[in-house]
C-alpha cells in the first residue's frame, strides 16, 4: 500500500488541493507573474472537538504560554507557507501584503486549527490546518481552494510551531501545485 501511495504521489496522482470555485478552464489565473499574498484567521475554529473561535480559544487558556504557543505556531505556519510557494515558484513572484489594482490577491484563511499534543508516546495527537485559498482579482474572486496537512506529534516535534513550520511550508506547496495546474 505504501508502495502504490508512492507511486502515485510522485506521479502527481494524489490531488492535495480541494476545488472550491474554478474560473476555468482556462483559469484566470493563467499566466499571472506576480501575486500579493496576506493571511487572516478571521473564520479559524480552534480544537478538533471545541470548535472556538480564535478569540474565545485564547480566551479559555489559563496560561500565557499556551496563547504564546497558538500565535508563534501562527506566524511560524504564515512564514512558511510562504517558503513553500516560493521554493518552487518558477516565474511567479510572491509578496506579502495587499494586491495593487490589476493584481491578484491571495488570500490564505485559516479555518481550522488543532495544535496537537505531545505528552508521550502514548499521550499524542498530531497538529492539523485546514486554510481557503482565496485568488481575486480587483475584488472578485476567480479561484478557491481548500488545502489541509497534519504533522505527527513525536518527542523530535513536541513543540507545536516546529510542527506548523511543517504544516505551513507544505500548504504553500499544496498551494503551488494548484497554481502550476491550472497554468498547464
Amino acid at each position: 500500500m505504501f508502495l502504490l501511495a508512492l507511486v502515485f504521489s510522485a506521479t502527481g496522482c494524489f490531488k492535495t488541493w480541494t476545488v472550491i470555485k474554478a474560473s476555468g478552464p482556462p483559469s484566470a489565473l493563467q499566466g499571472k507573474a506576480q501575486m500579493a499574498v496576506q493571511f487572516e484567521s478571521v473564520n479559524v475554529r480552534v480544537g478538533n472537538k471545541d470548535q472556538m473561535t480564535e478569540q474565545e480559544w485564547l480566551d479559555s487558556r489559563e496560561k500565557d504560554e499556551h496563547r504564546d504557543n497558538y500565535t508563534d505556531s501562527m506566524s511560524e505556519a504564515n512564514r512558511t507557507f510562504m517558503q513553500g510557494l516560493r521554493q518552487r515558484a518558477d516565474g511567479v513572484e510572491f509578496v506579502e501584503g495587499q494586491a495593487a489594482p490589476g493584481q491578484v490577491q491571495m488570500t490564505v484563511s485559516w479555518i481550522q486549527w488543532e495544535e496537537g499534543m505531545w505528552a508521550t508516546e502514548l499521550v499524542k495527537w498530531p497538529s492539523e490546518a485546514t486554510a481557503r485559498v482565496i485568488f481575486t482579482l480587483d475584488g472578485e474572486t476567480l479561484d478557491e481552494i481548500e488545502v489541509r496537512a497534519n504533522q505527527e506529534t513525536s518527542m523530535t516535534t513536541a513543540d507545536p510551531r516546529a510542527r506548523f513550520r511543517t504544516i505551513g511550508k507544505r500548504l504553500g506547496g499544496y498551494t503551488w501545485s494548484f497554481l502550476k495546474s491550472v497554468n498547464g
